[in-house]
């Protein structure tokens, strides 16, 4: 039986990956930049850092060190129907 491989170039070199293996790295949309949530809600960078750091939108830091972070597509939609939510709340009170 042959499996079909990909080669990949990574850190160490080359290596191969089984098409199974590139299906489970695969997500079917890609996750968010800071400032593309941002410009979405009409604010600035600052207030999704802010709500990173509080806990209340999750994101995946990519990279070493300070790295690049990325919000995945349920996260925001998540964070925006809870600020829906609040906002309801809000005018209902």
């Amino acid at each position: 039986m042959h499996d079909e491989s990909t080669s990949v170039l990574g850190e160490n070199g080359p290596y191969r990956l089984t098409e199974a293996a590139v299906a489970t790295l695969h997500t079917p949309e890609k996750p968010l930049h800071v400032a593309e949530v941002a410009e979405l809600l009409d604010v600035d960078p600052t207030t999704i850092y802010r709500a990173i750091k509080a806990g209340d939108l999750k994101a995946l830091r990519i990279g070493r060190g300070r790295g690049t972070i990325r919000i995945p597509v349920e996260a925001f939609a998540e964070y925006q129907a809870g600020l829906y939510a609040a906002a309801v709340e809000d005018v209902a009170a």
